[in-house]
């Protein structure tokens, strides 16, 4: 028990490190999405379809387990925030674990942030045969409604995070599922 409370933790802590909005385009007010750009990480093995070209960061995040990298892909507007997030989890704490527990411990540190957070949705999915989890949920932060749609895979002892965060009822909700669907591995 105390090692999935561990990775509820790790998960939680690399969560809220992404919650803080990052604008990468002060030019980009509108939120209505006219372009969508593929990108592509060869580094961290991945494609997905983002609706303008991310900023990247890396944030160490202490943890009982030693510090985890937590490297982002932010495109944010006023009312929409798109990322990426990619640790990877120290192998012996993954083994240790289920990864089903630890993508649910994903999920509930995401939605911990919304406070009173209902799922909408939720199933269990794959990607290239590693397990994963896709749901969409509302909630309300400092008082404005926020719509989370989101999938994270646990690929060996790599955990990817892909989800938007839009305030409201999502005015385009068309892009934001778009780009949870586009992502892939390269290999």
């Amino acid at each position: 028990m105390k090692k999935i409370s561990l990775v509820f933790a790790i998960l939680a802590s690399l969560f809220i490190s992404c919650g803080n909005k990052t604008t990468t385009n002060s030019d980009t007010q509108n939120t209505e999405i006219s372009v969508i750009k593929p990108f592509v990480s060869e580094k961290y093995n991945f494609s997905v379809l983002f609706p303008q070209t991310p900023t990247q960061s890396t944030q160490a995040t202490p943890t009982d387990a030693g510090n985890i990298d937590l490297n982002m892909f932010v495109y944010s507007t006023d009312e929409e925030a798109y990322f990426i997030g990619i640790s990877d989890m120290p192998k012996a704490l993954v083994d240790a674990s289920n990864k089903n527990d630890i993508l649910q411990g994903g999920k509930t540190g995401a939605l911990g942030e919304l406070g009173d957070a209902k799922i909408l949705s939720e199933k269990n999915i794959t990607i290239n045969g590693h397990p994963g989890i896709e749901f969409e949920a509302k909630g309300s932060s400092q008082d404005v409604e926020m719509l989370v749609k989101g999938r994270f895979y646990m690929v060996d002892n790599r955990l990817y995070q892909i989800y938007v965060l839009a305030q409201g009822s999502a005015k385009n909700k068309v892009e934001i599922t778009k780009f949870v669907e586009s992502f892939k591995l390269l290999k």
